[in-house]
C-alpha cells in the first residue's frame, strides 16, 4: 500500500511540475519575442526550421465602464502560445527570432485591421466571420513572406517586409474607446411608466381633492426634439357638492380620472447624467362616478373636456449601455423621469381651471449610434 501511495504521489508531483513548466501565452502588447517564450525541443521542422510558432487571437466580448456608461464591444489580443511553440536551442539564432517576430507583428497588424472594420458603422458582418477572414489573410501573407525570404534566410527581404509592417502598425493605432465620441442617431424611442399627483388650483380646488394618477408615455425622438403619447388613470374624491352640466355630485364621491393626450418638447440639455426638456401638449381630461352595483338607482356619471399642458421634465440617468458590435450598434438609457407641469382642463362650470402636476416615472430609451 505504501509503495502504491508513493508511486501515485510521484506521478502527481511530476504532472504538477510539467504543468508549471509550460510556457504561458506571450501577448504582443507585452513586448518583443525572446527564445525564453518558447518551449525547448530537440526536433526540427520538415522544412529545416529550428522553431515553430503557434499564434492565437483572444477575441471576446468585453465590458468597460465609464461612470454610468457601460460599453459592450469585441476586443482581440494577439498572443504566442508558449506551450505549443517550440525552438531547438542548437539552432536558435537572432535571424530566426527576427523572422518569428515579423510574423508576430503581422498578426497584430491584421488584428487591428479586423477591429477597425468591426467598429466601422458601414460594416454589418458578424464578428466571427470577420475574424476568420482576417486570420485567413494573415496565413496567406505569412506563406508569401516565407517563400519570398527563403524561410527567413534572406535578411534583406525580411527587412523589407518588416519595414512595411512597422510603418502600418505606427499608422493604424489600436481602436481605443472615448465616451465623448458617442453620437446618437437622429431617431430614438422610449417609454416611461410611473405615478404622480394632481393638485387643483383656484375654483376646482374648492370642489375636488388632490388626485393620484398612474401615468405612462411612449416617446419618439428626432434629433433633440421629441413627441410623446401620454395616458393616465387615477382617482380622487369630491370635496364639496357640485354640478357639471346635467350631473350632480356629492361631497366624498370617489371619482375616476382619465387623462390622454400628446405632447412635444425639445431637449435643450442632454448629457451623460441628465436630460432637461421643456414640453407642451394637448389632450383630453375626463372624470366620472361609476354606478354602484348594489344600488339600482345609481348611474354612471361622466364629464370632461380639453386638456392643455406645459412644463419641464428631467431624466436622471442611472445607467447607459453602448453596444458596439458589427450587427448591433446602439445605446440605451434608463433611470428616473421627473416631470412638473401646469394643466388647464375644461371640465365645465366651477371645475374649469388649472392644476399643478408632478410625476415620477421609470424610463427606458434607445437610439442607434452613428459615431463612437
Amino acid at each position: 500500500m505504501r509503495k502504491r501511495f508513493t508511486a501515485t504521489l510521484f506521478l502527481l508531483l511530476a504532472a504538477a511540475s510539467a504543468l508549471n513548466a509550460q510556457k504561458p501565452n506571450k501577448f504582443w502588447s507585452s513586448g518583443k519575442l525572446s527564445w525564453n517564450d518558447y518551449t525547448v525541443s530537440s526536433m526540427l521542422a520538415e522544412d529545416g526550421a529550428a522553431s515553430s510558432n503557434s499564434f492565437g487571437w483572444e477575441t471576446k466580448d468585453t465590458e468597460q465602464s465609464f461612470g454610468n456608461l457601460t460599453v459592450h464591444r469585441v476586443t482581440s489580443q494577439v498572443y504566442l502560445n508558449g506551450a505549443q511553440s517550440w525552438v531547438n536551442p542548437d539552432f536558435a539564432t537572432d535571424d530566426q527570432l527576427t523572422f518569428n517576430q515579423l510574423f508576430f507583428d503581422l498578426n497584430e497588424l491584421q488584428c487591428r485591421k479586423m477591429l477597425r472594420e468591426m467598429y466601422d458603422p458601414s460594416v454589418s458582418y458578424e464578428a466571427g466571420f470577420l475574424q476568420d477572414y482576417y486570420i485567413g489573410l494573415t496565413a496567406v501573407k505569412m506563406s508569401e513572406i516565407t517563400i519570398a525570404s527563403d524561410h527567413g534566410r534572406d535578411m534583406e527581404t525580411l527587412a523589407y517586409y518588416q519595414a512595411i509592417v512597422d510603418s502600418q502598425l505606427a499608422t493604424l493605432k489600436r481602436s481605443e474607446f472615448n465616451p465623448k465620441s458617442l453620437r446618437k442617431d437622429k431617431h430614438g424611442f422610449g417609454f416611461r411608466m410611473g405615478a404622480g399627483g394632481e393638485f387643483f388650483l383656484g375654483s376646482p380646488s374648492e370642489y375636488l381633492r388632490n388626485a393620484f394618477v398612474m401615468d405612462m408615455g411612449v416617446k419618439y425622438f428626432y434629433k433633440k426634439a421629441f413627441i410623446e403619447v401620454q395616458a393616465g388613470l387615477g382617482g380622487l374624491a369630491a370635496k364639496n357638492d357640485f354640478t357639471v352640466g346635467l350631473n350632480s355630485f356629492n361631497a366624498r364621491d370617489v371619482l375616476t380620472e382619465l387623462q390622454i393626450g400628446g405632447l412635444a418638447g425639445f431637449s435643450f440639455y442632454d448629457g451623460p447624467w441628465f436630460r432637461i426638456a421643456p414640453f407642451a401638449g394637448f389632450g383630453y381630461n375626463g372624470m366620472g362616478l361609476l354606478a354602484d352595483e348594489d344600488d339600482e338607482d345609481s348611474e354612471t356619471k361622466f364629464f370632461g373636456g380639453a386638456r392643455l399642458m406645459g412644463g419641464l421634465e428631467t431624466d436622471i440617468k442611472f445607467s447607459r449601455n453602448a453596444f458596439l458590435y458589427p450587427d448591433e450598434r446602439s445605446i440605451t438609457e434608463n433611470g428616473i423621469n421627473l416631470r412638473v407641469y401646469v394643466a388647464r382642463a375644461g371640465l365645465g362650470g366651477v371645475l374649469d381651471g388649472y392644476s399643478l402636476n408632478f410625476t415620477v416615472s421609470y424610463f427606458f430609451q434607445s437610439w442607434d449610434l452613428k459615431c463612437w
